[in-house]
């Protein structure tokens, strides 16, 4: 699975404030990419128990599509979205691969077949 860069590109940044939710923090990427994990999620995940911010970290996880939506606009483009419940996951941290340990190794050897 190849993973898609969602970073918004902005002409400006006027244009990034003009598309900032009131009261949130300016982003590059679109409201609703961001995972918050509370105690007992991350006493759940074991592997991010340690991690400190700025740290990398890959995450796999499996959900399902609850809603879907599409509005037609006075322009005649559309506006689409979905909503998806993450269901199940798996976070790690993501490490270059000459400190992956054997086991490691092994997991994302399999995981390409």
């Amino acid at each position: 699975m190849s993973l898609l860069d969602l970073k918004r590109t902005f002409k400006n940044d006027n244009e990034m404030r003009n598309q900032t939710l009131p009261g949130a923090e300016e982003s590059e990427y679109p409201p609703g990419m961001k995972l918050h994990l509370d105690t007992e999620d991350i006493h759940k995940i074991e592997s991010i128990q340690s991690l400190d911010v700025g740290a990398t970290v890959d995450i796999t996880a499996r959900g399902s599509v609850i809603s879907k939506d599409e509005h037609s606009k006075k322009d005649g483009s559309k506006d689409r979205s979905m909503v998806i419940q993450i269901e199940m996951i798996s976070v790690n941290e993501d490490k270059p691969m000459d400190k992956w340990s054997t086991k490691e190794f092994m997991q994302k050897r399999n995981k390409r077949k």
